[in-house]
């Protein structure tokens, strides 16, 4: 029993080593990632991951630093100058500062500021074309009407040419069948 306890121990050494790393105070798996400096001014950096350590450096809030590993409530840190040391996990935030948050901010606002005074003065222009359109399709429909009452006009004038034509016609009609009436007695009786 005690040879196969031994292998056996090992391997769960093993695996908690891996799948486990805050089991061992010297060893984490928080892989280099970028966190910022809490709103606290200025923050110690101390040799090691105790208060006990001397300090080696200061760290400004709201610089960016890279986690290399964590032990307990203690981050090992390296600053974008280079420096290496120990801050307590509670100094540290994975949220950017106030002030780049507000860089941003404030950019984005001046972006969109821009974007409402392009989108505004296409608006104004959008609006004189739609007001061009309704002026353009009043005309329109005052040349339509217009037209509209010409042709009837036209037409009304053609139907008196035609029945004005008609009647003469008919009158004339009537005057040649009286004169024709009229020789045709005087021959009729001449020829009898």
């Amino acid at each position: 029993m005690r040879r196969n306890f031994f292998p056996f121990l090992t391997g769960v050494l093993v695996v908690m080593l891996i799948f486990l790393p805050d089991f061992f105070p010297g060893r984490s798996n928080v892989a280099a990632r970028t966190m910022y400096v809490t709103a606290i001014h200025l923050i110690n950096l101390r040799g090691g991951p105790n208060m006990g350590s001397g300090v080696v450096g200061r760290i400004r809030s709201g610089e960016p630093i890279k986690i290399l590993e964590q032990a307990g409530g203690w981050y090992h840190i390296r600053t974008l100058k280079g420096e290496d040391g120990w801050v307590a996990t509670t100094l540290l935030t994975e949220a950017k500062p106030l002030a780049e948050r507000l860089e941003t901010l404030t950019s984005k606002a001046g972006e969109q500021s821009r974007l409402i005074s392009q989108l505004t003065q296409e608006n104004t222009s959008l609006k004189k074309y739609v007001r061009l359109i309704e002026i353009s399709d009043k005309e329109l429909k005052l040349l339509r009407d217009t037209n509209f009452r010409l042709k009837n006009r036209q037409n009304q004038i053609w139907a008196a040419i035609g029945a004005s034509i008609l009647i003469f016609g008919w009158l004339v009609g009537l005057v040649t069948r009286v004169f024709s009436w009229r020789k045709r007695s005087r021959y009729r009786y001449v020829i009898d």
